[in-house]
């Protein structure tokens, strides 16, 4: 069964900031005693808080704050304040769209940089101590175990923006925000505009791959 997603993501919640303190190092080329002081009086908090908000990247310390799925031509962004909620969400959805009944459907994702999402979403699964109620292999690969539009475009290890292969390929851009915004519409509690958003990420990701594989 194909399933479309997409996932927005925030940083670790309640971190321990003297651990982020801690990481910052000042620049390699800085040897004086006095300079890397300077420095580090001046940039301490703002470089800690960059490591910490980069863990929104890091799906063993960062959470899930919406999921955008596309299933049988039906999209559906799940939101909720607990992550728990959403992953039972997604298992329910995908348990309801099995056309073969009592039976664990294995699933074929299909995401733009797979290879983020889908790790992120195992990490997710296991930390929250919720077995999935499908077959994937979360760490496998383009074309054997999941559908990467960005892979399927670009190549292996090869990078491209969704927007800019829309454009390449002459599909619609997406209106408004973009990933960079979550987290602070997320702290203006605008859940709603980044369920738009995934919403619209997952539409995106339906219509580039129609484009590549010819459907």
């Amino acid at each position: 069964m194909n399933v479309f997603i997409d996932l927005e993501t925030i940083p670790e919640q309640n971190p321990d900031m003297d651990h982020y303190r801690a990481l910052v190092k000042p620049p390699g080329n800085m040897k004086k005693a006095e300079t890397i002081n300077a420095w580090m009086t001046d940039n301490l908090e703002v470089e800690a808080e960059k490591l910490w908000l980069k863990t929104s990247f890091d799906g063993g310390k960062g959470q899930i704050c919406c999921i955008g799925v596309g299933i049988n031509g039906h999209t559906q962004v799940l939101t909720s304040d607990s992550e728990i909620v959403m992953l039972d969400q997604l298992n329910h959805m995908i348990s309801v769209h099995n056309e073969i009944k009592r039976t664990v459907p294995e699933i074929n994702f299909i995401a733009h940089n797979a290879k983020f999402d889908l790790p992120f979403l195992h990490k997710r699964f296991v930390i929250n101590g919720i077995k999935p109620a499908f077959k994937c292999n979360f760490n496998g690969r383009h074309g054997q175990h999941h559908f990467c539009t960005m892979e399927e475009w670009a190549g292996f290890n090869g990078r491209i923006s969704q927007d800019n292969l829309c454009k390449i390929l002459g599909l619609p851009l997406k209106d408004g925000m973009d990933g960079s915004q979550v987290w602070p519409e997320y702290q203006k509690g605008n859940i709603d505009k980044i369920a738009e958003y995934c919403k619209s990420d997952v539409e995106t990701v339906i219509a580039i791959h129609k484009r590549l594989t010819w459907s």
